[in-house]
């Protein structure tokens, strides 16, 4: 893991509670359902490229070996939480319940655009079964995102920017959230978007820049901005994350960039170390 992105997972974590917690019936941060959740699915796709991308390009590791990991670290979690809550709830438990329960227990509750369905049970798992989507797809659109040529990349976006808009144009508003905010369809493609964010990554991986600090503040001062203007933005494209993928992008390229600034430093530092070395070792400091 990152040591900044791991920061970042706190502080939208933390985004996220206070977009949940209310203040006279009113949350606290609007903004921070569809921001900080948009920021985890795209994170998630630029994690698993940056972890996975050599072991399933080179087939170290096959698709069910993958299947197997992802499923291994999602599922215990979920099953105690699923069986806390049905426990709890057994008592006003009826067979018209059954459909809910069997879906949220294998994560396909958020294929269904019917709130009683994809917020049953525990109500934030519909965020894990767009991840089990997400997962499944993973190998499959791997290899065609990093090696497609940048042409087709871009003809590609522009072919789903056309469908994504003509969508946001016939779906009726009431189910806006439902689509736009759970779908797994449509949320992946702030999945896809980060695989995209590693890919520009992995070909500038030892590009640096002298101004490594100024850029992390131009990356805040643009999220932060985000988060101000989010309430200028008309109510039903709130859910619409396809908004917020460039500031996202710019936080998750920028603070990943600086990482590994120091770990490739620039290469006249480079230079200039593996001089000092060579005076060292030849005895001669004063033509270093």
């Amino acid at each position: 893991m990152i040591r900044s992105l791991t920061g970042w997972r706190y502080v939208f974590a933390v985004v996220i509670f206070l977009h949940h917690y209310l203040i006279d019936g009113k949350s606290a941060l609007q903004a921070g359902g569809v921001i900080g959740v948009t920021f985890f699915f795209m994170l998630s796709g630029f994690l698993l490229a940056y972890g996975y991308k050599k072991r399933l390009l080179t087939r170290e590791m096959t698709t069910c070996d993958f299947w197997k990991a992802r499923v291994v670290k999602l599922y215990p979690l979920h099953l105690l939480c699923f069986a806390a809550i049905f426990l709890l709830g057994i008592r006003s438990f009826a067979m018209t319940d059954l459909p809910k329960a069997a879906l949220n227990l294998l994560l396909l509750q958020s294929w269904v655009p019917l709130s009683d369905y994809y917020m049953s049970y525990n109500a934030v798992s519909w965020f894990l079964s767009d991840e089990l989507f997400f997962y499944l797809m993973f190998p499959f659109v791997l290899p065609v995102l990093l090696n497609s040529s940048g042409k087709k990349i871009a003809v590609g976006a522009g072919i789903f920017a056309i469908l994504y808009s003509t969508a946001a144009a016939l779906i009726p508003l009431d189910h806006y959230h439902a689509y736009f905010y759970i779908n797994p369809l449509f949320r992946f493609a702030d999945f896809v978007f980060g695989i995209l964010v590693f890919r520009i990554f992995d070909q500038r991986r030892q590009a640096t820049g002298g101004h490594a600090s100024r850029a992390e503040a131009g990356a805040i001062l643009l999220i932060v901005a985000t988060f101000i203007l989010f309430d200028y933005i008309p109510k039903p494209y709130h859910y619409c994350s396809i908004i917020f993928w460039g500031p996202v992008a710019i936080l998750i390229y920028t603070f990943t960039i600086s990482s590994f600034s120091v770990i490739y430093p620039p290469p006249h530092i480079c230079i200039t170390r593996n001089a000092l070395r060579i005076t060292q070792i030849n005895g001669s400091p004063q033509t270093a």
